[in-house]
């Protein structure tokens, strides 16, 4: 079972993805938190997580939390 509280979702007016993602304290991005291991436009979130790597590492590392981490992303073009 997926503990939502362990996740951030990002929409896309703020990622510039076509799909709101989901971002897991324990290090992963997914579309759907309840099945992560199915990426729905995932060449797209690549991109998004190469140019978010900071960000997303220092979140993942415990070193900000999800509102921080979400104010520090940069919205992929």
């Amino acid at each position: 079972m997926t503990d939502l509280f362990e996740w951030t979702n990002l929409f896309p007016r703020n990622t510039g993805l076509p799909v709101t993602i989901w971002i897991s304290v324990k290090g992963a991005v997914a579309t759907d938190p309840h099945h992560p291991e199915k990426i729905e436009h995932a060449a797209e979130i690549d991109a998004w997580i190469r140019l978010n790597r900071e960000a997303l590492l220092a979140h993942w590392n415990g070193e900000i939390d999800g509102a921080e981490m979400a104010a520090r992303t940069r919205k992929l073009s």
